[in-house]
């Protein structure tokens, strides 16, 4: 196998029966399987993907025990050489997995590959991010990141805005979209389950690359990401940052 899809659900049925059917008529030249993690829902998402996908495998929790857990609990029955985390309110463009899969094999210090990610209307989403340090921190206290948002000294989380224009090495990609090596999981770790939702992936990501692993982002892949369509179903545990 060459890819295993993991999908964590909460509420969003129409949303996640787009997210899937994107990816059966958008994936080409791979071999891959999905697993939908649902969290809980009582949208009636399970019965639309077993009635609409019955070939995706389901892991039904009880209860949201949120993205790190539900991931983790997937990764443990992946088969793929890569697993790619997948938000439910997403939808892959024009064979972006296989790009993405095509471009780490091509590169084999590649441990986590990200596409751009796209609004409805088309307009980039400007998520690839440095590390956070003390130094970023205070930039945003001092609301400099705000005031000068293209500059690179003042607002060096978001990288002065960079355009997202170039195939690049970054250190946190957003984490809507995030083809991962699965000897790099086994190596630096699955996802820590003491984060509920936001942060597991940044620290993902700094575990991978403290364990020697590049992280880069594809400008030439892309996929839709309508933003924020899980975590507003529970605003008080997801502290209202809009992870999809």
């Amino acid at each position: 196998m060459d890819v295993s899809i993991i999908i964590v659900s909460f509420n969003v049925k129409e949303y996640l029966e787009k997210c899937l059917a994107s990816v059966y008529r958008e994936t080409r030249g791979l071999s891959f399987e999905i697993f939908v993690v649902d969290n809980a829902s009582s949208d009636d998402s399970v019965g639309m993907v077993r009635e609409l996908f019955p070939e995706v495998m389901l892991i039904l929790n009880r209860e949201n025990y949120g993205f790190a857990a539900a991931n983790n609990s997937a990764l443990k029955e992946c088969t793929g050489n890569f697993v790619l985390f997948l938000n439910p309110d997403t939808e892959i463009k024009e064979n972006a997995i296989e790009k993405l899969l095509k471009y780490m094999k091509a590169n084999p210090s590649v441990a986590v590959a990200a596409p751009k990610l796209l609004n409805e209307d088309g307009s980039l989403q400007l998520l690839s991010k440095k590390f956070p340090s003390l130094y970023s921190d205070y930039m945003e206290a001092l609301f400099l990141d705000a005031a000068f948002p293209k500059s690179k000294i003042f607002n060096p989380l978001f990288m002065g805005l960079w355009p997202h224009d170039s195939t690049r090495d970054v250190d946190q990609p957003a984490g809507a979209c995030l083809l991962v090596s699965m000897y790099m999981l086994i190596k630096a770790g699955f996802y820590d389950e003491n984060f509920f939702m936001y942060y597991e992936d940044v620290d993902l990501c700094l575990r991978i690359k403290k364990a020697g692993g590049r992280i880069v982002f594809l400008h030439d892949a892309a996929v839709v990401h309508h933003g924020g369509k899980s975590s507003e179903q529970q605003p008080a545990e997801s502290d209202g940052r809009g992870k999809g």
